[in-house]
């Protein structure tokens, strides 16, 4: 901790502050700042910034008290209980309508949790009287490997965000806000190494799925869409944060960036009609409309798939992810046949598109275990004990070997699990969980998994992954289940 005088240059003055770490360790991703002006008692609220990184809307001349700390993750929803942020947003709206009718607000702007604990978030904003105090319902849906990975994609694939939208608004027509519109302002892939809440991936892998972000959120309706980020903002590759640019730390352009360039251009002044109702994962296609003609992108989720296209109407020409043409195929049958690849094909016609059959080439639609937290988000008092369930549904003809668990924030975890699932079976287990006993009101995030092996595979155990909330101090109404004793 130190002081920072702003104007202690002659001549000049500052309103931001510029972070930066010498050394942090590997684990290391955010940086908290917290700052209070000279001469008052209260701190302001804790900043979270990656390293480098910039604190804005500093007051210039002034002199501030500045402490600074490394963290290995950020705020869960901020910490902030559904009910402090509707209070925090009504007087906002209020603020908002009394300086012009003009400004828009939206919110409340979480991520890739909406299976589970964030449409209980979002629910809970409304019980505490969200409705009518947004113009928008902002989200960052980040699929995450806890989101549901559709039929033959791949473990935090972009196809998840329909999941996520679909779950959204789901809480939206329940609380009677069906129509408002949907604005996405973060979401991205980033290009780093080791581990991390979403996968890593390659610069070809975030061409491809950029790309398949965009067609996906403007297919289901979202009304605007930014993406974190145009520029790498470091060059740590074990660091998730530094790497999410379409152009690196040094400004080069990476795949994704010519790939989202050929996008926007071929897309152009189009309309967007929506996703294509006769494309079944993980075959997707969205299609646009031009005038009087017609352009549909199309692709597989997690592999190839042979596409037969109606040749009555069918495509003129074809474009690759880049942009540039492609030879079109022979008529066989009145059909036309697409390869449909994890890199999105852009197919021009003069009528919309008919799909007539899909097939998957390789590698085959592998049968999954579903997994589900009931309650997602469990509330406690400091020192109880909880318990939820995970209910467990087998898709493989042959029994399945079963393991749970659950992180816990306060260390250690929950109670775990064995169990062995029939052919296309189901079970339930309950997680035990204690909170400490000076638990401070809080809410945090935990990570249940199950790691499952049919019965008879000597390979790798596979890991699915869905997201917990805990909530420390609230209300005993809103206990999801009684104490186990």
């Amino acid at each position: 901790m130190g002081l920072l005088d702003l104007g202690n240059q002659p001549g000049r003055s500052y309103s931001s502050l510029r972070v930066e770490w010498a050394k942090t360790a590997p684990d290391v991703i955010y940086t908290r700042v917290q700052l209070r002006k000279q001469g008052e008692t209260a701190w302001r609220s804790a900043c979270f910034t990656q390293s480098p990184g910039l604190v804005l809307g500093l007051e210039p001349d002034a002199t501030y008290e500045v402490l600074v700390d490394a963290r290995a993750t950020g705020p869960d929803y901020g910490g902030v209980f559904a009910e402090d942020y509707v209070a925090g947003l009504r007087k906002m709206r209020a603020a908002a309508d009394a300086a012009s009718p003009k400004i828009a607000l939206v919110g409340p702007t979480f991520g890739g949790e909406l299976e589970g604990p964030g449409s209980d978030y979002l629910e809970a904003c409304y019980r505490a009287g969200m409705r009518g105090l947004l113009q928008a319902l902002d989200l960052h849906p980040y699929v995450k490997y806890a989101t549901p990975t559709p039929p033959g994609g791949h473990p935090g694939g972009p196809e998840g965000v329909l999941h996520s939208l679909e779950r959204a608004r789901e809480v939206l027509a329940r609380n009677g806000e069906a129509e408002l519109p949907i604005t996405v302002s973060e979401c991205g892939h980033p290009t780093s190494e080791g581990e991390w809440f979403m996968p890593p991936v390659t610069y070809a892998q975030q061409a491809q799925r950029i790309v398949r972000t965009h067609l996906l959120l403007i297919g289901a309706g979202v009304r605007r869409i930014w993406f974190y980020a145009f520029q790498d903002e470091g060059t740590d590759r074990r660091n998730p944060e530094h790497n999410f640019g379409l152009v690196d730390w040094h400004g080069k352009p990476k795949p994704a960036y010519h790939a989202y360039k050929a996008m926007v251009a071929l897309l152009g002044r189009t309309k967007c009609e929506g996703l294509q109702p006769d494309a079944k994962p993980p075959v997707y296609a969205v299609r646009f409309r031009d005038g009087n003609s017609f352009l549909t992108a199309l692709w597989d989720s997690g592999g190839e798939s042979e596409v037969l296209v109606s040749a009555k109407g069918g495509a003129t020409a074809t474009f690759d992810l880049f942009g540039k043409p492609v030879s079109l195929p022979g008529t066989n049958a009145g059909r036309q046949r697409f390869v449909a690849t994890e890199s999105a094909l852009y197919l021009r016609s003069a009528a919309p598109l008919r799909l007539v059959s899909q097939r998957r080439l390789s590698p085959p639609v592998e049968p999954q275990v579903q997994m589900e937290l009931h309650p997602s988000t469990v509330s406690f008092a400091p020192g109880a004990t909880r318990s939820w369930e995970c209910r467990v549904q087998s898709e493989f003809d042959v029994p399945v070997e079963v393991r749970l668990s659950c992180s816990a924030p306060w260390g250690g975890q929950a109670q775990c699990a064995a169990l062995t699932l029939p052919p296309h079976g189901s079970d339930i287990a309950n997680l035990i969980l204690t909170a400490p006993a000076d638990a401070k009101r809080q809410l945090v995030s935990g990570d249940a998994k199950c790691a499952y092996r049919p019965r008879g595979d000597a390979g790798e155990w596979r890991v699915l992954r869905r997201a917990v909330f805990f909530e420390v101090g609230v209300p005993q109404t809103r206990m999801a289940r009684p104490n186990v004793e």
